[in-house]
């Protein structure tokens, strides 16, 4: 069995995408969409901060999440009935932005600020940005600095 990468993927959901609505299922994006929702995708390289996007994570599963922030080439995205941020996505893996919600005949459609208030989304996109400020400080590489005792006590207090 081949591999195919998460961007790979996110290709071919595209052309999925393409042809019709998309099933959701699991309860990360309730209020919003319920398993059983069916969702029209608009494919979309470069979706905004409050949007519900869908994209291949890093197991290779298809998601559908809202995103909360846009560091450079990466996106941070949270499911409405989640407290974790997800892994940063890359922007290869995002295959588009939900725009309907399909119901029988009827459609609605998915906005920005279903599901909680824009203070809400405010606050998640910051930690989308300290957490992405986090990673960064993470991996640079710092010197250490050797304290005596006392001089780590002066500093505490």
């Amino acid at each position: 069995m081949a591999v195919v990468s998460p961007a790979a993927r996110a290709q071919v959901l595209q052309a999925i995408c393409h042809d019709g609505p998309i099933a959701v299922s699991g309860d990360s994006m309730e209020p919003t969409l319920y398993t059983g929702d069916r969702i029209r995708v608009r494919i979309d390289p470069s979706p905004s901060v409050g949007e519900v996007i869908v994209f291949v994570d890093g197991d290779n599963q298809t998601v559908v999440h809202r995103l909360v922030a846009h560091l450079g080439s990466t996106y941070v995205s949270l499911g409405d009935n989640r407290r974790a941020l997800d892994p940063l996505i890359e922007a290869a893996c995002v295959v588009g932005v939900a725009e309907a919600i399909i119901s029988g005949d009827k459609q609605k459609p998915v906005l920005a600020t279903i599901g909680f208030a824009r203070v809400s989304l405010f606050r998640r996109a910051m930690l989308g940005v300290i957490y992405g400020l986090g990673l960064r400080l993470r991996h640079r590489k710092t010197t250490p600095v050797n304290k005596t005792e006392s001089e780590v006590r002066d500093v505490a207090t």
